[in-house]
């Protein structure tokens, strides 16, 4: 059964012009579970596209975007390095692919320093992946045997390297790989134009990244902010699931047998409460108004069929949207909600069940 204390989980990017200041930001505050946080401000080439696929056979990038270049000399070769990282696991074979972000020698740092008990790790999705490398082929890489399993073992190496880092700076550190799935929304129309692309295919393909994950010592979360059909991952086998709470907070109520299942082998909800959206939302939001808006939220979903007393077991909160577009004062107000929150839910969100015990 999957347990986060923090009872949040902290992600994406910062409108900060100094490194310092977004890592006493991570240090002073989420030290129990920091996270990686991308500063496009300082380093605008600094993408999660880049930080997942870079340094990955065949994929070359320039200006921002990525290119395919399987026909290049030495392609097969590279292939099979990578095929042979993702095979044995070795250090030696790892290393090719290292994660690039200029945060990441700090975040490493603040694990150390303070022995944090979790620590996130945020990677492009591999249906989101797929979407848009599909664009650059002009051709569908999930239907396509080679790039699919190339795409897959990509990710998998890129997650495996980072986990080794961790547990090289901090062996009792959880780390917690939060796969974005920006696209994953699109999933309902390209089914309608592939027949190929069907529910139990993309949940075959879920499932053998998230165990290959999970067979790492992580945790897994997938994150998407657009309506989507939570079944999948959830029948993926994957450990939290994180979503817009705030503007689509009706997501979950349309599959309570789906949500009572996936609670109920401790299944976490990442409650995406907290909305990143303009300056003029962030100004008029409190924590007591945040706090009340996910008890609400909840017993919305509770009302469709969900365990009242599993849902109020599962909460964590999390931002919704990024913040590098506000100043610098809104984001930090959002990214000080969740802790506050957090605790909120903590000392009063329980059961009827439990509170008469």
């Amino acid at each position: 059964m999957v347990k986060l204390e923090t009872g949040y989980l902290a992600k994406g990017d910062l409108p900060y012009e100094r490194l310092q200041l977004a890592v006493n930001l991570v240090a002073k505050k989420f030290a129990e579970c920091p996270f990686i946080a991308s500063l496009p401000n300082i380093y605008p080439d600094d993408t999660i596209l880049k930080r997942t696929l870079g340094n990955m056979p065949g994929i070359i990038f320039k200006d921002n975007t990525v290119c395919i270049a399987t026909a290049s000399a030495g392609f097969e070769k590279e292939l099979e390095e990578l095929n042979n990282a993702y095979a044995f696991s070795k250090d030696e074979l790892l290393e090719k692919y290292a994660y690039d972000s200029k945060f990441f020698e700090k975040y490493l740092h603040i694990i150390k320093k303070f022995k944090s008990k979790y620590a996130c790790i945020n990677l492009l999705g591999i249906f989101s992946l797929s979407q848009m490398l599909s664009q650059n082929l002009q051709e569908h890489v999930l239907t396509d045997n080679t790039y699919r399993k190339a795409l897959m073992k990509m990710i998998c190496v890129k997650a495996n390297w980072i986990i080794k880092k961790i547990k090289e700076y901090c062996p009792d550190t959880i780390p917690i790989v939060i796969f974005e799935e920006p696209l994953f929304a699109q999933l309902s129309i390209l089914r309608h134009t592939n027949e190929l692309i069907t529910k139990e295919f993309i949940t075959d393909i879920f499932s053998l990244v998230i165990r290959k994950i999970k067979s790492y010592g992580a945790i897994t979360c997938i994150q998407c902010f657009e309506k989507c059909d939570w079944t999948i991952p959830i029948d993926s086998g994957v450990d939290i699931i994180s979503y817009d709470a705030y503007n689509n907070p009706n997501n979950l109520s349309v599959m309570p047998d789906a949500v009572n299942k996936f609670l109920s082998r401790g299944g976490l909800i990442s409650w995406g409460i907290i909305p990143a959206a303009s300056e003029n939302v962030v100004k008029s939001l409190s924590a007591d108004y945040l706090y009340n808006r996910l008890k609400t939220t909840i017993d919305g979903v509770a009302l469709s069929g969900v365990s009242q007393e599993m849902l109020y077991d599962s909460v964590l909160v999390s931002l919704n949207g990024n913040t590098s577009h506000l100043s610098v004062i809104f984001a930090e107000k959002l990214f000080l909600f969740l802790p506050k929150i957090a605790a909120t839910v903590r000392i009063n969100l329980k059961s009827p069940e439990k509170i008469t015990q």
